[in-house]
């Protein structure tokens, strides 16, 4: 039997490579591992370029109300608003006029005479004419009698007259009010010591209707 150092060198190596392949066989099959060369292991690694991105412009839409815009492109315009022009206003005159209760009415009456009709139709027409606008009827009596009395019959004078100019003025255009013996005309030149007859003459300018009239002017 021949000595470890009667091997040849040859004989040597090839002991050595079996252990060392027997070793790599026993760890391979602990560790799970396959002591087999990968497949195309000698091919040569190329690394790949990543993937190209496409880049998007995103044109968003405009802000609505606002003096810039988010877009650059194909943006909707903003538009400027318009509001409607006033229309100037229309030019007026007033007007007074005092009608004498005496020629409207009879004496402690509402009731509008034949005389009072023919007046009150002459001027409803004018003021149809005139293109009133609005009108105040206002009646007053004298000062003789109660507070109460002369309340009532002012008012229903104002009504009667408003009534007969509705005719030829729309209806909802005239007010009617009545201020009883308020703001007399003769203030105190009548006297009571007077004759009865005497004193109602002096009276008369304070038994009246008042009509303010507004109106287009021109």
């Amino acid at each position: 039997m021949a000595s470890k150092n009667d091997r040849s060198p040859l004989e040597s190596l090839q002991r050595s490579g079996f252990l060392a392949a027997t070793v790599l066989g026993i760890v391979a099959a602990t560790s799970g591992c396959s002591t087999s060369a990968p497949e195309n292991a000698s091919a040569r690694y190329v690394p790949t370029a990543p993937p190209q991105v496409q880049a998007v412009q995103v044109h968003k839409p405009a802000l609505a109300g606002n003096d810039w815009t988010l877009c650059q492109k194909d943006c909707p315009q903003p538009t400027a608003k318009t509001f409607p022009q006033p229309k100037p206003p229309v030019p007026v005159a007033t007007q007074t006029l005092v009608l004498s209760a005496d020629v409207l009415f009879g004496s402690g009456s509402a009731t509008v005479i034949s005389e009072g009709r023919k007046v009150l139709d002459d001027l409803g027409a004018k003021l149809k004419a005139q293109g009133a606008l609005s009108i105040s009827v206002v009646g007053y009596t004298d000062r003789l009698g109660s507070d109460d009395y002369n309340m009532q019959l002012s008012q229903r004078r104002a009504e009667a007259v408003k009534s007969r100019l509705s005719a030829f003025v729309d209806a909802s255009a005239i007010k009617a009010m009545g201020r009883g013996k308020a703001n007399p005309v003769t203030r105190d030149d009548c006297s009571r010591h007077q004759a009865a007859a005497k004193l109602m003459a002096c009276l008369q300018p304070d038994r009246r209707v008042e009509i303010n009239v507004t109106q287009r002017k021109g």
